[in-house]
């Protein structure tokens, strides 16, 4: 045939599709267990049992919740700003000493901060008496 391509072709032998839901019965490895272990006996709580689950439980949610606050994540100082309630110029002038971090050497290289570390610091300094915040001139 003119124009036509003079690769060869290779013809592949087609199998029908299994219908939907067929099991397949090209393997088998002895017989198939469909059923479901038999249930357990049902346990019964007394009252105290319950209190008793319910307050480990309570005290394990105390300590993950605790464990939330030690967790450390950088913020930038827009972040660090909005997560303490100051401006953003308080926190570039405060920067040292609520633990500013800076990523990488340049001139322009970006800070951040440890939320927690920041939320410490800020709370130790508001604790501080007065006159020992102020700077020998």
């Amino acid at each position: 045939m003119p124009g036509a391509s003079q690769h060869p072709t290779t013809q592949m032998a087609m199998e029908p599709l299994p219908r939907p839901g067929a099991r397949d019965r090209s393997v088998t490895n002895g017989p198939i267990a469909l059923e479901s272990p038999q249930p357990k006996p049902a346990v019964s709580l007394s009252a105290g049992d319950v209190e008793a689950i319910a307050e480990a439980t309570a005290r394990k949610l105390v300590e993950l919740v605790a464990d939330r606050g030690k967790t450390f994540g950088l913020v930038g100082p827009r972040e660090l700003a909005e997560g303490l309630g100051v401006s953003l110029d308080y926190v570039y002038a405060h920067a040292t000493e609520l633990g500013a971090m800076r990523l990488g050497s340049g001139p322009k290289a970006r800070i951040r901060f440890d939320l927690d570390g920041a939320r410490r610091a800020l709370e130790e300094r508001a604790e501080r008496p007065r006159r020992q915040r102020r700077r020998s001139r």
